[in-house]
């Protein structure tokens, strides 16, 4: 069996492994000491902090955690909530409000707010409105949260330049945002207007139509852009330069990874690998450099399909298949997450029922192709939220149910795009507009978990055999990848990980964030070949949360039976 992970934890701490319950509990309790003195955000002795560990630090955790389910509480709720906390990303729907930290009273670090007309205007004009759309087939709306579908869009538009413009603080960075949303409209608008002779000429009108763009403002005052796109030549060609141009002036591009490719070698292989050039995403960063965009490039999306595949793949002719697993994975999955997610389980009540759920969800399954219907006119796609029933039918919301990839990258992008931003407000690095180029597919659920990012913690949590599979040993193979085939040692070190998982490993996987940046050199060209402007890897988040994370608060975390314990005892003293 593979080595436990909280077994080394104490071996790179050069401690005993504790053999008994007695030190276990004295480790966990001093975990969670640790992290109520980081929420208290204060400093406090010995005495006070076992005192706000015991009480009110599990009276808050438990009250947090009540208002978003009327269930019965598990440890696996605990764990989601403390995991965004300790990444300090809200719980629950939040809009952003700028903010800086500075020395308070009495020696506290406190955000203080920066521009809160800004934030004002924000929120009232884009980050808490919404649109409802018919569908095509008239059945239930479809609720865009694209700011362009709002209605009087326009006149919102010159009323918030306005009113940006006599602020006294926060005037750069409104206009910034104006400029981005005025251009993003222009382009809808003109497209009204010409893409008719355009589609009289193309067949295919769903590779050229615009997809939805949404504005979100993070906690901490970090403008957010995520933009809709459609990963074809044919779609970067008509779109391209208005999007080189609206986003050349943001910090952070962040895109998705190639899914056969080791995570963070995506930026590298679309900005310089021949054999990685599509006309898409690769032409897409080279526009946006040449067109003076010198900020960093991010890797969002985090799958790794290179060493084992989960969810489906393409042969040799580009047609698409699912995998088959083995059912000793089916089975070991269930187990952990009876273990991880009882709540869950109580639904899914079977290894086999979990593989139906399971295969309902992959990618190319029938299932996932009647989820993502689509309103549309001559130039703009909207997609729905995506979800599944218990007995395994499509449905705009969603339900619990979420599984596979799909539900996988979307929940960890939502968190990493916390985390950046996150960073930013700490000033870990510097803090800026970030727009994220992602599948249209990924829009409406990436939404949804980056309102709600515990659930998003939860998704992961559950998902985390794909949270993993960048750590297997051995890659796949052309002719295997190509086939479908796993190798069976990867596939062995997944299902012992399932038993016994390395939740620093996993902590790390959740906040790690590729980065690169391009050499601003006039001499050097953006086209690939000898004179090419070298990208080179930024690695400031790249190791992610876990190397600054105390090893007694990661197995405080992790140990479910005295998670429980406090449970119960706060509900008692609570009764």
């Amino acid at each position: 069996m593979f080595e436990n992970g909280f077994t080394k934890m104490r071996q790179d701490k050069n401690r005993e492994v504790p053999d008994n319950e007695k030190i276990e509990n004295t480790l966990t309790q001093n975990g969670f000491e640790k992290i109520a003195s980081i929420f208290s955000k204060q400093k406090i002795d010995q005495n006070e902090l076992v005192e706000i560990a015991q009480q009110d630090f599990w009276l808050s955790v438990l009250e947090d955690i009540s208002r978003q389910t009327d269930e019965e509480i598990t440890p696996k709720d605990v764990r989601a909530h403390l995991i965004t906390k300790l990444f300090n990303i809200p719980q629950g729907w939040t809009s952003g409000l700028s903010t800086k930290k500075e020395n308070g009273t009495n020696g506290k670090i406190e955000q203080k707010r920066l521009h809160p007309e800004l934030d004002k205007l924000i929120a009232t004009y884009f980050t808490n409105n919404t649109a409802i759309l018919t569908r095509i087939n008239d059945e239930e709306p479809v609720v865009s949260t694209d700011f362009r579908d709002f209605p009087g869009i326009d006149d919102t538009l010159e009323l918030f330049k306005k009113e940006v413009e006599q602020l006294d603080s926060g005037k750069e960075i409104g206009m910034k945002i104006y400029t981005i949303l005025k251009k993003e409209r222009t382009h809808l608008h003109n497209s009204d207007k010409k893409n008719t002779d355009v589609f009289n000429t193309i067949t295919n009108r769903p590779q050229i139509r615009d997809r939805t763009v949404e504005f979100a403002y993070l906690p901490g005052g970090v403008p957010v852009f995520l933009r809709g796109y459609i990963h074809t030549k044919q779609w970067q060609s008509i779109h391209g330069k208005h999007l080189a141009n609206t986003y050349k002036d943001v910090d952070y591009v962040a895109i998705e990874g190639f899914s056969n490719c080791e995570i963070g070698d995506s930026l590298v292989c679309q900005w310089m690998d021949a054999k990685s050039q599509d006309g898409a995403y690769d032409k897409l960063m080279r526009d946006l450099v040449a067109s003076g965009f010198n900020g960093l490039f991010c890797e969002i999306d985090a799958r790794n399909t290179s060493k084992i595949n989960f969810d489906s793949y393409p042969d040799t002719e580009d047609e698409w298949h699912e995998i088959e697993l083995p059912d000793i994975f089916y089975e070991h999955y269930f187990l952990y997450l009876k273990r991880e997610d009882p709540r869950f389980i109580k639904k899914v009540n079977s290894w086999q029922k979990l593989k139906e759920l399971m295969l309902a969800q992959v990618t190319i399954s029938s299932t996932v192709a009647d989820l993502q219907q689509t309103i549309y006119s001559n130039t703009k796609e909207w997609n729905a939220s995506l979800g599944i029933s218990d007995e395994l039918m499509s449905t705009t919301l969603p339900t619990g149910n979420e599984l596979g990839q799909g539900a996988f990258t979307d929940a960890l992008a939502a968190l990493k795009l916390h985390i950046l931003a996150q960073n930013m407000n700490i000033g870990n690095i510097k803090k800026g507009i970030v727009v994220d180029f992602e599948g249209a597919n990924h829009m409406a659920m990436k939404s949804f978990y980056l309102k709600f990012p515990q659930y998003a913690a939860e998704i992961v949590l559950r998902t985390i055999y794909e949270l993993m599979a960048n750590h297997v040993k051995n890659k796949l193979s052309k002719e295997d990848f190509a086939k479908g085939k796993n190798n069976p040692d990867n596939l062995k070190y997944i299902v012992e990980m399932l038993d016994e998982p390395r939740w620093t490993d996993l902590i790390a996987e959740i906040s790690r964030i590729p980065m690169a940046y391009v050499e601003n050199d006039p001499d050097k060209t953006v086209e690939i070949g000898p004179n090419q402007k070298k990208m080179k890897k930024y690695d400031k988040l790249d190791g992610g949360f876990a190397q600054d994370l105390d090893t007694d608060i990661v197995w405080a975390l992790f140990d479910d039976k005295y998670i429980q314990s406090q449970i119960e005892s706060t509900k008692n003293k609570q009764r």
